[in-house]
């Protein structure tokens, strides 16, 4: 066929319907923002970053994934070498003048699905978000052709990249402009640069509501350049002052904990306090100095607390009503059984994981286990985590996978049915989880039939919507033209419905924390019809239901919830049994839509510590049905 390129934990609840039923919350505080002092280390509230609040994962180079995206313009241009993410720090080397870049909010790929944390579906609000912080050291020489080293920063509003509106900051901002017309001695920095008040090429910042893409140029010399972190904060002030005695200009500095890494992060700075600004600085604790030469003035040790982040598990694309686990047998590749055949790979089942080698050249096909018939529009969402062994991403050679399914022939036929090929899935290195939402009229589109057409296919186009019922299901995970074999595992696939509920019945909603829910203050749950209006309505639940689960448990251990009042008198009482994953440090909410409408929701979780606040939202909604 050509190609272009479970274990539940349950919990039972018992519902009281009265004729006056109140419950009683904690109002939420207001974000904490004065600093307190534990020990000898005074801790600061995080800023208010893009990555970490919309994201939900900071870019700090703590992962390949903070910059793997397009790098090389994936990988069909050699713009980076030696490109290295170890210790919290992402180094490379530009291989010539004008070319260095990376990508940490990459648009997505113009005739792809929009699959993972990419612009188009996490765009950043340009009104709120303009405060940029570029924590790195250039190896920057004299000047070029008369020309100073300076970084520069792209934005872009749609994957069509320079090919659409977009804008630049011209000139960028100036690496060492203390080195003049001479060499400068290159050292860490923390950059800073208001997008919204630079100058700038082309489209504005402010111009417009929303941008797709950022693009950092550290260096326009054939030079290294190694970054810590990069931040886009919505320039709310986080202030730490400091103090010292003596007269003169100093340099404030500041170490992370574990490094030998001294960031300047201001110079000049005349009389004896200087209000240190660390929105701009990651989460983690540090040693600041000021120094006067040679000469440290003052110093002392600060922690940024690092604001709280939270994932749905429920609702999730990935979880809920699974096609293969219904049937009895889910594709998590616990043994062969799973799949009717593997072509064009050598292939065996490991620990839980489908291993597999492409050879460049030939198309594999994973041919799953589908022992009945379904109708398509029962399920919405195909999700699949997996791993791919190579530098780095590298799209056009074959960094994409598919789903073909097949339906009946339209003359009834046996050995004439429809093979229907989905779009474009681009993938990464590493482990990824993946989702296409089915139900989309693009995620979910067929790019070519086979047959192409009558009299046993339907013409193109079609959908999957529109291509009852599926007989059986396939998936490719790439279309190797690497000219070197490919080395990838499977986790996991599976084929799920959409997350429902019935008017007056209860939903399981369940986040997953990056700590201990004990380290909270607060947890409130919202439902909206919009996620950038995250607390729309206040969700309600029943009295006792809502849990946490704490690290290593994976058990219902206490309530988490604020005070509940129960008003007489009682009448008829209802039974629900509730279905939560066992997870570590998870939050547990029994959602009553007894007064709510009918209609698809957003669940959303405000999650407050005791220095920051934070609001995170499921990416899949949750319908609710009239009874």
């Amino acid at each position: 066929m050509p190609k272009r390129l479970k274990n539940f934990m349950n919990i039972t609840v018992l519902v009281s319907v009265t004729i006056g039923l109140v419950f009683s919350y904690t109002a939420l505080s207001q974000r904490f923002v004065t600093p307190v002092m534990a020990g000898t280390s005074e801790k600061l509230p995080e800023g208010h970053d893009f990555a970490t609040a919309v994201l939900g994962d900071p870019w700090d180079m703590a992962e390949f994934s903070d910059i793997s995206q397009y790098l090389n313009r994936s990988g069909q241009a050699n713009y980076l070498e030696n490109i290295r993410v170890q210790d919290g720090v992402f180094s490379a080397n530009a291989a010539g003048n004008d070319s260095a870049e990376f990508h940490p909010l990459f648009a997505g790929y113009n005739t792809a699905l929009p699959v993972g944390k990419i612009g188009k579906n996490y765009p950043i609000d340009s009104s709120k978000y303009h405060c940029l912080y570029v924590a790195a050291k250039v190896d920057s020489g004299a000047p070029v052709n008369g020309v100073p080293d300076q970084m520069v920063i792209y934005w872009f509003a749609d994957d069509r990249f320079n090919g659409g509106t977009w804008g630049l900051t011209l000139p960028g901002i100036w690496l060492y402009p203390e080195a003049g017309s001479g060499t400068p001695s290159p050292s860490w920095k923390l950059f800073h640069l208001d997008l919204a008040s630079a100058d700038e090429y082309q489209t504005h910042w402010k111009d417009q509501s929303q941008w797709q893409g950022l693009r950092i140029d550290p260096t326009m010399q054939k030079t290294g350049f190694s970054v810590d972190w990069v931040r886009l904060t919505d320039c709310s002030p986080v202030v730490k002052k400091l103090t010292w005695n003596g007269s003169g200009s100093v340099s404030i500095y500041i170490r992370p904990e574990g490094t030998s890494r001294d960031i300047l992060v201001e110079s000049g700075v005349g009389g004896n306090s200087y209000n240190l600004d660390a929105q701009g600085i990651a989460a983690g604790t540090y040693t600041y100095f000021v120094k006067q030469n040679s000469q440290t003035l003052a110093s002392g040790s600060f922690e940024i607390t690092k604001s709280p982040v939270a994932q749905f598990t429920s609702p999730a694309p990935s979880e809920g009503w699974d096609y293969a686990t219904q049937t009895g047998n889910a594709w998590d590749f616990s043994d062969t059984s799973d799949i009717s055949s593997v072509k064009n790979a050598s292939w065996r089942i490991n620990n839980g994981v489908l291993d597999l080698v492409t050879q460049s050249g030939v198309d594999p096909e994973i041919h799953l286990n589908v022992p009945v018939g379904f109708q398509s529009r029962d399920y919405r969402y195909l999700s699949f985590r997996m791993y791919t062994d190579y530098p780095i991403q590298n799209v056009p050679n074959g960094m994409v996978a598919r789903l073909i399914w097949t339906i009946p022939s339209l003359t009834g036929k046996t050995g004439y049915e429809c093979h229907l090929v989905s779009q474009d899935i681009p993938f990464d290195v590493g482990w990824h989880t993946y989702t296409v939402d089915l139900f989309d009229a693009f995620q979910g589109s067929v790019e070519q039939t086979s047959p192409s057409g009558p009299p046993h296919c339907p013409s193109l186009p079609t959908n999957w919507l529109s291509t009852s019922p599926v007989i059986g299901l396939r998936f490719d995970p790439n279309e190797n033209i690497l000219g070197v074999p490919l080395h990838q595992q499977i986790d996991w696939i599976r084929l799920t419905k959409e997350a429902s509920v019935s008017k007056g019945g209860l939903f399981p909603v369940q986040i997953a924390l990056d700590r201990s829910p004990d380290e909270l203050k607060n947890v409130n749950f919202f439902y909206t019809t919009n996620p950038n209006l995250p607390t729309q309505n206040l969700a309600v639940t029943i009295p006792g239901s809502s849990t946490t689960q704490s690290s290593g448990s994976g058990s219902a251990l206490s309530s988490i919830e604020a005070n509940f009042r129960l008003y007489l008198p009682l009448s008829v009482s209802r039974y629900y049994t509730l279905n939560f994953q066992p997870i570590t440090n998870g939050v547990n909410f029994a959602w009553d839509t007894s007064s709510v409408a009918p209609g698809e929701y957003y669940i959303c979780a405000l999650v407050e510590d005791d220095f920051n606040q934070a609001t995170y939202c499921s990416t899949s909604p949750v319908q609710v049905a009239a009874p």
